[in-house]
This record gives C-alpha cells, structure tokens and sequence, in this order.
C-alpha cells in the first residue's frame, strides 16, 4: 500500500487539501488538490488538471482570501481587546461585515498571528499583549 503524498504536498506548497488558490502564469483558473489529484476549474467545474505535481514546484501558489462558507467554523476578534473567538458562518451582516474587515480566519493560530497589524490597522494604535 503507498503513502498518500497529498497531504504533504499542500502543506509545502502552503495550502490545505480542498483549498482554492491560484497558480502564477495561468490566469482566469482555480486549482485545488484533493486526496489524490491536482484539480484545476475555469468556472463552477472541476476538472483533473494536465498539470503534473512536479510542475507546482516551479509556479508560485497565489493564496486566496479566506472565505467561509454556510456553516463553516471560523475565527474573529471581539470587544475591544481583540479577544479571539470562535464564530459559525451564518451568511449575516455581522458575518460579511469581518470578512470585509479581513476579519476572518480558518483557524485561531491565524488570528493570533494577524492580531497585531490587524489591531493597528483598524485602530491606529500598537497592540501590546496583556
């Protein structure tokens, strides 16, 4: 039995199995890998791309905005101390209202790591832990 390299192969390219993101060089395209093949959609449409694995090692991945959908777990800030909590996506005004804030994460390690420039940015102030 081989090993499943899918996994691998999208955290060294920096996405997730199932995440959408765009290659460098072909416009106008989405690709994504799923658990066994590389994925490529010009609308709402995914078809196996004739691109190989090895081909990725040379095109740089353009990540995507994250964008939950219906249902999906995500992460945001709350109060005036940026406390990061875990929010389901809904399709409301609050919901639509982080994601145009860039408000939005997949996960709290992500937020965490967004805090300080978020909190900058949307304040006009530097973020100071505690």
């Amino acid at each position: 039995m081989t090993k499943n390299l899918m996994p691998i192969i999208a955290k060294e390219l920096g996405v997730e199995i199932g995440e959408e993101f765009e290659l460098q060089g072909y416009p106008g395209s989405k690709h994504r890998l799923n658990e066994d093949k590389l994925e490529v959609s010009f609308g709402s449409e995914w078809i196996k791309s004739g691109l190989t694995i090895n081909a990725l090692g040379n095109i740089e991945v353009i990540k995507l905005p994250y964008k939950p959908k219906y249902g999906d777990k995500y992460w945001t800030y709350v109060t005036s101390k940026f406390n990061i909590v875990e929010c389901i996506w809904s399709d409301c005004v609050f919901d639509f209202a982080l994601l145009k804030c860039d408000c939005c994460f997949r996960t709290k390690k992500e937020a965490v790591a967004a805090r300080p420039a978020k909190y900058q940015t949307l304040t006009g102030k530097e973020w100071k832990d505690g």
